[in-house]
């Protein structure tokens, strides 16, 4: 699964919870699945740093995303996926930051127009 919200990372299934690993395979966090069917997701999320939070919703119609997010009981934004919905969710922050690259400006410079006399008026080019 990918998750989003202030960081994006990768939640990989071990042992019938999911778990997030550093670079070096420590586990940094566990998310405990309390419930997980069409009507109520219930998530337990802990981290090694003592960070708990309860992330719930209700699963799409298409069956491979959350919808009505809620974090610790409040209305949230943050994003998950899975399926043939994966690549929807960023699954890193690198992978996030590539994808919102601000777009280049393109500055087209013309040349100013000049005027001159020419008989009983003026030619412009």
């Amino acid at each position: 699964m990918h998750f989003c919200a202030l960081n994006c990372f990768t939640l990989k299934l071990d042992n019938g919870r999911y778990v997030i690993t550093s670079d070096n395979g420590f586990i940094t966090s566990i998310w405990a699945v309390e419930s997980f069917t069409r009507q109520s997701v219930i998530l337990h999320r802990t981290d090694s740093s003592g960070f708990s939070a309860v992330l719930t919703g209700q699963i799409s119609k298409e069956g491979n995303r959350l919808i009505n997010e809620t974090w610790d009981g409040k209305a949230s934004d943050f994003k998950l996926a899975w399926g043939t919905a994966l690549n929807t969710v960023p699954g890193s922050n690198e992978e996030r930051d590539r994808g919102q690259q601000p777009q280049r400006q393109v500055v087209v410079v013309r040349p100013a127009v000049v005027c001159y006399p020419w008989f009983l008026g003026m030619i412009c080019q």
